[in-house]
């Protein structure tokens, strides 16, 4: 998933609220999941950027203030489980 932006911006936090219907269907919750940012053409892993992936409620990430055009997640899904994200937020 990836979040693109007009133009740089600076970004020091954001949320996310993972889809998990557990005992009801075929999304569970990420094993694990990263952020990263792109500078000058290329991701970067964003510093302390590791996301919790806790079920039925945001997972908020603040990290070091950086400029940059998009950002994006690296998630490594649950084995046989589909995964999804319900919202992400990104503050102006």
């Amino acid at each position: 998933m990836q979040y693109d932006f007009p133009a740089a911006r600076s970004v020091n936090q954001m949320a996310i609220y993972w889809l998990d219907d557990t005992g009801n269907g075929r999304f569970h919750v990420p094993v694990s999941a990263k952020l990263l940012y792109k500078v000058d053409g290329e991701w970067r892993p964003v510093p302390g950027g590791t996301l919790e992936t806790k079920r039925d409620g945001l997972n908020h990430l603040n990290f070091p203030a950086l400029s940059t055009t998009a950002l994006r997640l690296e998630v490594e899904l649950q084995p046989q489980f589909s995964g999804g994200i319900l919202e992400w937020q990104v503050p102006d």
